[in-house]
């Protein structure tokens, strides 16, 4: 079988390598502009922001797989071995987060991957996206992630949160940490996910249990799904998405 190529709109915007660590290699992924308008779409949200393709965290259920065929990987794995960095300035992210304002509709940050996987840490993509964000008020955003490095820039989330309609998701299906060490691998555990919800509450930025997927047999049982809602409640949880899924 031959080696998937990667698609044409891709080839001239691949660069170099800009990094190896963890098993997992990093190259820069030019991008016009780092907000994507969706069209013809029934999405909740009307633009997205993905500061990375490819995952570190490994989510064996991550729907977001597939679309590492178009940078020419076959293999599922090189998901979260093979992660791009998007390259892009800033004046047309500011220009087009006008326009958003303006549309009225939600700007989604971390649809396809995590905006927090440890890549964040060494490229700081989420973070220039939210300085700019800082700079125009009124939008309405929603952050979703599993990652403790959220806490990083809650100074800056309250900020925003303060001039914008602001939510960040907290992704969390279980409070089964041996479980989801073999389902999410490399994503915190539950209660640091948890922690992180309880400090994102006291720098008043609203946060979501986003309980997504829920998955037959694994994470369904009714006890299971009580402890989880009462801990993200106490963990100043302000409201819950959920939607059921499969392995």
């Amino acid at each position: 079988m031959d080696k998937p190529r990667p698609a044409p709109g891709f080839v001239k915007r691949l660069g170099g390598i800009v990094d190896n660590r963890r098993g997992v290699t990093f190259q820069a992924l030019e991008s016009e502009n780092l907000l994507n308008r969706l069209t013809g779409e029934s999405m909740p949200f009307g633009w997205t922001v993905n500061p990375f393709r490819g995952c570190e965290l490994g989510c064996r259920y991550c729907y977001a797989r597939p679309t590492h065929e178009y940078l020419g990987h076959g293999d599922p794995e090189e998901f979260e071995e093979r992660i791009y960095v998007k390259e892009a300035g800033t004046a047309r992210l500011l220009s087009g987060l006008i326009r958003a304002r303006d549309s009225g509709q939600e700007i989604a940050i971390g649809t396809a991957t995590d905006p927090y996987q440890p890549a964040e840490a060494r490229f700081a993509v989420t973070r220039g996206v939210l300085e700019v964000m800082a700079r125009v008020p009124g939008l309405r955003i929603g952050l979703t992630t599993k990652s403790t490095g959220v806490l990083r820039d809650r100074e800056l989330l309250g900020r925003i949160a303060r001039a914008s309609d602001l939510w960040v998701n907290v992704s969390l299906i279980s409070l089964d940490a041996p479980l989801l060490r073999q389902i999410e691998p490399r994503a915190p555990r539950p209660d640091l996910r948890l922690d992180a919800m309880r400090a994102l509450a006291a720098e008043g930025v609203r946060a979501r249990l986003f309980l997504m997927p829920v998955l037959p047999l694994l994470t369904d049982g009714t006890a299971g799904l009580r402890e989880l809602l009462a801990a993200a409640l106490a963990a100043g949880c302000c409201t819950v998405t959920l939607i059921p899924g499969a392995l």
